[in-house]
């Protein structure tokens, strides 16, 4: 009986196992160790607060930070790491909260091209 109980438990096992071998890897499921690195993308929310300093704000809200987390969140997925789409996605966020994202936007462009930023 024993036996009999070891061997479908194996035969489960090698199914379960066989499945998920088989199964399509989806870029979203290996977005942290395709995307950009932890350490980039926390360089990248600091350069965002810095660009955002003079984005006016609340004592609820701080666009520096809540932009910087949706940025870095939206570069993380993906095959690779393009910082380029950073400042679109920066004032796109800072315009969802009809503020005016220009020139975080030409800050944020500035340090990336000039190597500054992460």
């Amino acid at each position: 009986m024993a036996s009999k109980l070891t061997l479908v438990f194996a035969a489960v096992v090698l199914a379960c196992l066989g499945v998920a071998v088989a199964a399509p890897h989806d870029e979203q499921l290996n977005a942290y160790s395709y995307g950009c690195s932890s350490l980039s993308l926390e360089y990248l929310r600091q350069q965002i607060q810095i660009c955002t300093k003079n984005v006016p704000g609340s004592r609820y809200f701080n666009p520096g930070w809540t932009c910087g987390v949706e940025v870095s969140s939206a570069l993380r997925g993906g095959s690779s790491c393009s910082l380029e789409r950073a400042p679109a996605l920066l004032n796109r966020c800072l315009e969802r909260y009809y503020l005016d994202g220009a020139a975080s936007q030409r800050c944020l462009q500035g340090a990336i091209d000039n190597g500054s930023c992460c």
